[in-house]
């Protein structure tokens, strides 16, 4: 492409669409169409507002870019709130449905107690016979000294019971 003096093509334009004699149109649409032809040109007639420029269209697709980023953020932190919410709704049901009351508790430690009266003693099982869970293996409770409850929750296995601790 050669160099071309894009003032002198906007001037040979203005001249050729806007001059009230016709042969000096003439002359300037002439000499417009061959500068356009040897400079290898392309030229785009459109009406209204002009196209967008290389840099609109860019600035146009890392918007829509950005937005898309960040509409999938928004609606990957709603999924994820959504399930929080249900596993959180779902343990909530299951603690409500497996708890107990404090009257359960106090029916269940009343029955022992009634069977330990019958019984009369405790008999201690040999020390060769206990075995001590292993530490992956434990279950901790919440004990009360006052009542002598055990509270526990889902669980099953070896039970021991350290005093002093």
């Amino acid at each position: 492409m050669n160099n071309i003096n894009l003032e002198r093509l906007q001037k040979l334009w203005n001249h050729a669409t806007k001059n009230a004699n016709p042969n000096e149109a003439s002359v300037a649409a002439l000499k417009f169409t061959k500068m356009i032809a040897e400079s290898g040109l392309k030229v785009h007639l459109y009406a209204g507002q002009s196209p967008a420029t290389e840099e609109q269209i860019k600035a146009a697709i890392d918007k829509a870019y950005i937005q898309g980023q960040m509409e999938a953020k928004e609606t990957y932190q709603r999924i994820l709130e959504r399930q929080k919410n249900e596993f959180y709704n779902e343990g909530y049901r299951d603690g409500q449905s497996n708890s107990y009351t404090k009257d359960d508790l106090n029916r269940a430690y009343n029955k022992g107690f009634a069977a330990g009266e019958r019984e009369g003693s405790i008999e201690k099982a040999p020390t060769k016979d206990i075995q001590q869970a292993q530490p992956s293996n434990r279950l901790y409770s919440h004990t009360s000294t006052a009542t002598g409850h055990l509270f526990f929750q889902n669980g099953t296995g070896t039970i021991t019971i350290n005093r002093g601790l």
